[in-house]
């Protein structure tokens, strides 16, 4: 994430940042706002591993984009 805020930083862009949770455990690592649109982003270690936003949250951010 110290990645993505360098990355912001040195680019101008002033987002939102935040990190999401349900009662139920489920998560995702990080998200970004900005102008109205949403993108999350999921931080694995090994590239082999698939990422995929936990329903609730596609139900309620169904316009949100994820990146891996």
């Amino acid at each position: 994430m110290s990645e993505r805020f360098k990355y912001n930083s040195n680019q101008g862009q002033s987002v939102n940042a935040y990190f999401w949770r349900s009662y139920f455990s489920r998560e995702v690592d990080y998200i970004e706002e900005k102008e109205g649109l949403i993108t999350a982003f999921e931080f694995k270690y090994s590239p082999k591993r698939n990422a995929q936003l936990p329903n609730i949250f596609r139900q309620a951010y169904p316009d949100a984009t994820l990146k891996l």
